[in-house]
């Protein structure tokens, strides 16, 4: 693997196993073989166990994948306070809200496949704030609901 977001879905019989790229590379082979596959993202590879092989197959959506995960990051009228807990938890990081009111304030946006940086400036320039590292913690400034 020289990746960072995936999915690995089994069959409950362990004859069928796929691998779904979200971001990044991963690289799949057999112990019994030399030859690898590289998927890159949106793409997807299933292993079969009875002709032991693994496939590349097109992929045109990854939200099925997605959907209830924490790389999930699409809201629509969602409270900043919900969004601020998804980034944390997504991210394993604190943010602080410097003004309690911005909490309330509602974000539409899909950061899904975004950095931590390019999320926190999104959410900052849809709400007028600003943020900066405090230590180990994010510091928001946003001035609230207009």
């Amino acid at each position: 693997m020289v990746g960072t977001s995936f999915n690995i879905k089994s069959a409950s019989n362990q004859q069928q196993i796929e691998v779904v790229v979200f971001t990044g590379k991963v690289r799949l082979s057999l112990s019994s073989s030399q030859e690898e596959l590289t998927l890159l993202p949106l793409e997807k590879a299933l292993y079969r166990a009875t002709s032991r092989s693994i496939i590349k197959t097109p992929e045109a959506t990854i939200q099925p994948y997605l959907t209830g995960t924490q790389y999930e990051m699409q809201f629509e009228d969602t409270p900043l306070s919900e969004v601020i807990e998804r980034i944390e938890q997504k991210f394993s990081i604190q943010i602080d809200v410097q003004n309690e009111r911005a909490n309330h304030c509602l974000v539409s946006a899909d950061l899904t496949d975004q950095s931590l940086a390019t999320t926190l400036t999104l959410v900052c320039q849809a709400l007028g704030g600003v943020y900066r590292w405090q230590g180990e913690k994010v510091e928001l400034r946003i001035p609230g609901c207009s």
